[in-house]
């Protein structure tokens, strides 16, 4: 995120949990730049207003909803001792409690706002991604925005061409930068952790 200007920029928070890249984007968008943070869960949604108070965070909007493919209610799965790991795509078990949840689409919330355009998405819903891109297919296409995701392998060949078929480049980081999506398959075993992150830029970007 660092590696992007984003002075004055609106920028989203897509998975806001407690709202650790919400203030850093906060403080990237100064002077007078928006942050639109995205957090379903009541509690956390009760934490950021907190942080925003706390740290006077007078340019961020805390939106009460989660991103998919399409606007409506959904059964959000949160497992009772990390409530970092909720998603929409968990199975209900005995160590999980089940919370009902606004679902909007990103086409839906900015369409025709005032604060676009939007720069830069960083979205971290446990393996939701893919269907928060295409709720935001007419965003990506007109904004460009630079992505920032988490993903496990079995989604991100989903994301990948979905992404690609909108002119994005792909890459994903290391502790040496941004390396292409086309070095996975020669690095994956050199890399233990079961999620990684990637950046898209749109063709022509940074």
């Amino acid at each position: 995120m660092h590696s992007f200007d984003l002075r004055g920029a609106t920028v989203v928070d897509v998975g806001a949990n407690r709202g650790i890249y919400s203030y850093w984007m906060h403080l990237a968008t100064r002077p007078n730049g928006r942050v639109i943070a995205f957090e379903p869960q009541p509690e956390l949604v009760t934490y950021l207003e907190d942080l925003k108070a706390s740290f006077g965070l007078d340019r961020l909007d805390i939106v009460a909803a989660g991103l998919s493919s399409r606007p409506g209610t959904a059964q959000l799965v949160r497992p009772k001792t990390h409530w970092g790991g909720a998603s929409l795509d968990l199975e209900p078990r005995e160590d999980t409690d089940l919370i009902e949840i606004e679902i909007r689409t990103l086409d839906d919330h900015f369409g025709g706002s005032d604060v676009r355009p939007v720069r830069f998405i960083k979205v971290d819903i446990q393996d939701h991604e893919y269907d928060c891109f295409v709720g935001g297919e007419r965003l990506l296409r007109e904004d460009r925005p630079v992505l920032l995701f988490e993903s496990e392998d079995t989604k991100i060949a989903r994301i990948v061409p979905f992404l690609q078929s909108l002119d994005y480049r792909v890459s994903f980081l290391t502790g040496e930068g941004r390396v292409p999506f086309e070095r996975l398959p020669e690095l994956r075993k050199t890399i233990q952790a079961p999620y990684l992150n990637y950046v898209a830029v749109p063709a022509g970007g940074v």
